[in-house]
């Protein structure tokens, strides 16, 4: 998930979050799906990832 590189920074200090080392590690993070992080946790990433992302009119 593509976030900013100050969320991703505190991300890496808990357990299920990776550097992203196939995209460009300063704005993206991959997470692991095994149940280490709550649905609702992993939802709301995606939704800062989205708004992250998106362009803006």
């Amino acid at each position: 998930m593509k976030l900013p590189p100050s969320k991703i920074a505190n991300l890496l200090n808990q357990k299920g979050y990776y550097k992203a080392y196939h995209m460009n590690k300063d704005n993206w993070i991959t997470i692991i799906l095994d149940d280490t992080l709550k649905d609702q946790e992993i939802l709301n990433l995606i939704k800062q990832s989205h708004a992250f992302t998106v362009k803006k009119k």
